[in-house]
């Protein structure tokens, strides 16, 4: 059965380059992490590595767990997984299989997940899935949970009874769906940044209380430190958080690489909160979401909340079933995930302008050099060309724009701005309506 040597194969083709271009390594299925036994990382490695030696004894072609958990790792650090130079935007893990997923010689995924009932125990289930496409599963293995409080015991007993599972009838779904809650209330103006945090048990198996939510979590944590660890524009963390019985901080971590260095720097910041934390947080491990709502962007008589958006899906393609998607409009697949500058700073941009905003969609160029940094930006024609001052305003917004490491510099990509204006007070106004006859 093949091995993959990963970063060896990948150190002459990817140092920054989108590793697209690659030869193809001989590899197998990626173990995913395991979520539902509350595993912090040096646990979660240990899983992942009894999870492949089950599916190769089983036949089953593993890419080694190691060496595709250290390129995920360079990938959120902005770097190809041979290393090589920080460039603009780092990837998340989705991303990084995305664009390295054939380099990295992967073609499905193994995940492992917990079922558990009230009074019906739980049920381990193996997965393998297709990497691209839908998902589509491949095959699948189940068999009740051995007991016991050690997890990776736990997993690591009840591996070897696993068997394909009976079919079951399926079952409607219930609810309203999609549709129960689409209707909103009278638009208010944020004025502040706003805390949103939460917390569930990470621990499947465990019957964990339920904790309070948002600034009664942590009392004392503020938007402000979650900008001060994750400067993005609209910050967001996971964490992986167990506290003792006296409330002190006994284990804190990234919930998973990709917010490795926020998640560090918020677990310095938590142990000095730890023992004004909930107590319903005592005792049990957690999944803690930590992030910032952004105040609103208004105009400045305070009748309009402005928002933006960029849309980078631009050129339509055909699946080989037939059906239609949409992929980034760039010269080369080396830019794709690529991230245009802020959108709240493109939404300022209009705060003065509401009927020029009304000619939106506009559409942009722009041009990165061997880095990943954005050097040229030009709004593009086939859409109303926007003011001058505030196509100037768009353009300096569009020159923080970043991407991953360019095959070469010069290589440029393509979105389009959408802006919305919403009355305050009432549901929505499309900009279009605000536009004077003859625009």
């Amino acid at each position: 059965m093949f091995r993959i040597v990963t970063l060896t194969l990948l150190l002459a083709a990817a140092a920054c380059t989108s590793g697209t271009r690659a030869a193809h390594a001989r590899g197998g299925a990626e173990v995913q992490p395991i979520d539902d036994f509350g595993f912090f990382q040096d646990e979660q490695r240990e899983a992942q590595a009894a999870v492949a030696r089950w599916a190769e004894s089983h036949g089953h072609a593993i890419s080694p767990v190691d060496e595709l958990e250290q390129a995920y790792a360079l990938a959120a650090e902005g770097r190809s997984p041979a290393g090589g130079p920080v460039c603009g935007k780092p990837l998340s893990r989705w991303e990084a299989r995305a664009r390295w997923g054939g380099a990295l010689g992967l073609r499905e995924r193994v995940r492992t997940e917990l079922d558990c009932r009230k009074d019906a125990g739980c049920t381990l289930s193996v997965e393998g899935t297709e990497l691209l496409g839908d998902g589509r599963s491949t095959w699948t293995v189940e068999a009740p949970l051995a007991p016991g409080a050690d997890g990776l015991k736990a997993l690591a007993d009840t591996l070897p009874a696993l068997k394909p599972p009976t079919p079951q009838p399926e079952r409607g779904a219930g609810g309203l769906g999609i549709l129960g809650g689409l209707a909103g209330g009278p638009v208010k103006i944020r004025e502040r940044d706003e805390l949103r945090a939460s917390a569930f048990g990470a621990d499947r198996r465990a019957k964990a209380p339920t904790p309070p939510r948002d600034e009664a979590l942590f009392p004392g944590l503020t938007p402000a430190d979650l900008r001060r660890c994750d400067p993005s524009e609209v910050p967001s963390v996971g964490l992986r958080v167990q506290l003792g019985a006296d409330g002190s901080l006994s284990r804190c971590e990234a919930g998973s690489p990709d917010d490795r260095s926020a998640g560090a720097c918020l677990c310095e910041r938590l142990a000095s909160l730890s023992r004004a934390a909930s107590s319903s947080l005592r005792g049990h491990r957690w999944s803690v979401s930590l992030g910032v709502v952004p105040r609103d962007v208004v105009t400045p008589d305070h009748a309009f909340v402005l928002s933006a958006y960029w849309n980078t899906h631009l050129l339509r393609v055909k699946e080989p079933a037939g059906r239609p998607r949409f992929k980034e409009k760039v010269a080369d697949p080396s830019l794709e995930h690529w991230r245009p500058g802020s959108s709240r700073a493109a939404a300022e941009c209009f705060a003065d302008s509401l009927h020029d905003a009304g000619r939106v969609p506009s559409r942009w160029a722009v041009w990165f050099d061997d880095r990943g940094r954005a050097t040229r930006a030009v709004q593009q024609k086939g859409y109303p060309l926007l003011a001058t001052d505030v196509a100037a305003c768009v353009e300096k917004v569009m020159l923080s724009s970043v991407s991953p490491c360019p095959a070469q510099a010069g290589l440029w990509a393509e979105a389009v701005l959408e802006v919305n204006a919403r009355a305050v007070g009432a549901s929505s106004t499309p900009l279009d309506a605000l536009t004077p006859p003859g625009l």
